[in-house]
């Protein structure tokens, strides 16, 4: 757990420049994982997780804030826009986690394992 601990600390104080600043900080994080002793594919599933879990995140925060809202504004149709978009956005992560869980032989094969070994 402290490990895990370090790595994702680790990751947040990555801070590159360039358009593609999240590869870089995605590639620092399996590379510490993988080397701390983790399988390439768990990383990998690991750091997915990691990213559509905040997108979960910031969707119970909208319906809350969505639930404070209403009472003290009134309903506005653009509220039942941003539940829907959010409904859609939470199934499509369960649908996910669902099709990756079931199938993990299949995807942990797909995965190339890291560092490549040389032929």
């Amino acid at each position: 757990m402290l490990t895990l601990l370090r790595v994702q600390l680790s990751t947040l104080g990555f801070k590159p420049r360039g358009p593609r600043w999240d590869r870089g900080r995605v590639t620092l994080g399996y590379r510490l994982l993988t080397h701390a002793g983790v399988d390439g594919p768990e990383a990998a599933f690991a750091l997915a997780t990691q990213g559509a879990g905040s997108a979960v995140v910031l969707n119970v925060l909208l319906w809350l804030a969505l639930v404070v809202s209403i009472p003290l504004n009134g309903f506005n149709p653009i509220y039942l826009t941003a539940a829907i978009v959010g409904v859609i956005a939470i199934g499509a992560f369960a649908v996910l986690v669902l099709s990756l869980t079931r199938g993990e032989e299949k995807s942990a094969q797909s995965c190339p394992r890291w560092p490549p070994t040389s032929p």
